[in-house]
């Protein structure tokens, strides 16, 4: 009885996170995107928390995206809302990419080795001054998004729910169990 209770909070908090953007304007929607941002960011770490590796990396891959995002839009002349998935599909093979090296590393060097990619993509961007728009970055123009806030909303909900999925069946699987003996 408690498991199928908490399905249906599940559904009834989704169906309210669904219909948020017919009750509210412009300004909440911007909040509750970059809470929904957030919390992706923070699933996505706990997950390799549960390994008992901290990684830094993460925010360097969250900043590949972003660049990713913005440079497809001004240089490519891609659609926003289609850049958006294409810097998340392009952050994770990154991810992948270095993952399969990285993560063969164990405990401190694990850590330092994420730190220091984080910071070599740092100091790369902030002196690419052609590509990246060096310190300052790039600024894309506020126009761009101009009446895809409940469009932009949805697409952060749908991610935000993917994130949960896969750290749910993540969780459920065998490779938690292989997780948490590298924990422990």
């Amino acid at each position: 009885m408690k498991l199928k209770s908490s399905y249906i909070v599940v559904a009834v908090l989704s169906v309210i996170a669904i219909a948020f953007p017919a009750f509210l304007g412009a300004y909440p929607l911007n909040v509750a995107r970059s809470i929904m941002t957030y919390m992706a960011l923070a699933i996505s770490w706990d997950m390799l928390l549960r390994s008992g590796q901290i990684s830094f990396g993460i925010a360097g891959l969250f900043g590949l995206g972003s660049y990713a995002s913005a440079l497809a839009v001004l240089r490519g002349g891609m659609d926003p809302m289609l850049s958006i998935v294409f810097a998340a599909a392009f952050a994770g093979v990154m991810a992948y990419a270095l993952g399969f090296a990285i993560l063969r590393l164990r405990s401190m060097y694990f850590s330092i080795t994420t730190l220091a990619l984080m910071e070599i993509f740092r100091i790369v961007m902030h002196n690419l001054h052609d590509f990246s728009g060096g310190p300052e970055g790039v600024v894309l123009p506020s126009v761009i998004f101009k009446g895809a806030s409940p469009a932009l909303y949805w697409l952060c909900l749908a991610g935000l729910f993917l994130t949960i999925g896969v750290s749910w069946f993540f969780e459920k699987s065998k490779m938690h169990l292989a997780l948490t003996a590298i924990r422990n």
